[in-house]
């Protein structure tokens, strides 16, 4: 006798292999999701390092016709006004490089988390599927110890 639910197993086993398929993917694009994120991270850091610097520098300047504070001796170099000018034209670009920096890692924060929501969704399709191909494989098991203990009490007559 020919189980009856044999082509629903067939079904089953394909969705389930295709589940952990899918679920491959979604794993393998969040990896990439996160090492962007990572070097996001990395160039924040690198921003806000160096906008330290430049601040560090310019407050290193005094004012017009003084020596710069970290010049031994009082050296014989003034600071001018264009090179206070440019020391914080240096540091508004250095805050603008940084706010690119931390808006690209958000961005970069968004992605990941929204591929992280996909393999939780593709985890418990998963799950779902091998919930489904186990109840079939249990309900085949039970045929088949049926079918058993029939032919067990056919060959006993």
């Amino acid at each position: 006798m020919r189980y009856r639910l044999e082509p629903v197993r067939g079904v089953r086993d394909r969705a389930a292999q295709g589940a952990r398929s899918e679920l491959a993917g979604a794993v393998g694009a969040a990896r990439i999701t996160e090492a962007d994120l990572v070097r996001a991270a990395e160039r924040t850091h690198v921003a806000e390092e160096r906008v330290r610097a430049a601040r560090a520098a310019r407050a290193g300047l005094s004012t017009v016709g003084q020596p710069p504070a970290a010049a031994p001796n009082g050296g014989a170099v003034r600071t001018t006004a264009a090179a206070i000018a440019r020391a914080d034209r240096y540091v508004a670009r250095c805050l603008h490089a940084l706010a690119q920096a931390r808006i690209e890692e958000h961005a970069a924060r968004e992605v990941h988390a929204g591929r992280l929501e996909t393999v939780d969704a593709q985890r418990a399709k998963l799950a779902t599927a091998r919930a489904e191909k186990q109840a079939i494989d249990n309900h085949f098991a039970a045929w088949r110890e049926q079918q058993r203990k029939l032919a067990d009490r056919r060959s006993e007559e």
